[in-house]
C-alpha cells in the first residue's frame, strides 16, 4: 500500500480471515503493507514467524500477531 506503512499484513489475497483484518485496518485508516504468500507453499521465513503456519499474520517490527482468532 503505502511506503510509510508501519504494519505488514502477510497472507493470501483469497483468505477471508485476512480480508477481515484488511477491513479493520482500512476502517481505522491504518497504513499497511501487504505481502502475499502461497497457502500451498508457505515460505520458511513465514513459518518461523507463525508457529502454526496460519494466516493472516500482522507484523509491527519485532511484534508479530498470527492467526485472526
Amino acid at each position: 500500500m503505502v511506503s510509510e506503512a508501519r504494519f505488514e499484513l502477510v497472507s493470501s489475497q483469497s483468505c477471508p480471515f485476512a480480508q477481515r483484518t484488511r477491513m479493520a485496518l482500512i476502517e481505522k485508516d491504518i497504513p499497511y503493507a501487504f505481502t502475499e504468500i502461497s497457502l500451498d507453499d508457505k515460505p520458511d521465513w513465514f513459518l518461523k514467524l507463525s508457529p502454526y503456519g496460519k494466516v493472516p499474520l500482522l507484523r509491527d517490527g519485532e511484534v508479530v500477531i498470527y492467526e485472526s482468532a
